[in-house]
């Protein structure tokens, strides 16, 4: 893991493993569960998971559309 290239970092993430999951081996065994992941099964839970059904939409309006959209939501944004 990335946030795990110095000591420092250790030092910072092992009382923020015992304090949030009780006992600071969890980062530990957090690290082992994430090193066996692989391609496929990144692939298999993208296929489940990213399905038409499951699609959120969100569309960031800017002060210049902003005008444009009040027009054509009758003024709610």
């Amino acid at each position: 893991m990335r946030r795990l290239e110095n000591y420092a970092d250790l030092a910072a993430l092992l009382p923020a493993y015992y304090a949030g999951y009780g006992d600071w081996r969890s980062l530990f065994r957090e690290l082992d569960r994430a090193s066996k992941v692989t391609a496929e099964t990144v692939q298999q839970a993208a296929i489940r998971y990213f399905t038409p059904l499951n699609r959120t939409t969100a569309y960031l309006a800017t002060e210049t559309r902003a005008g444009a959209l009040s027009d054509t939501t009758g003024g709610q944004q």
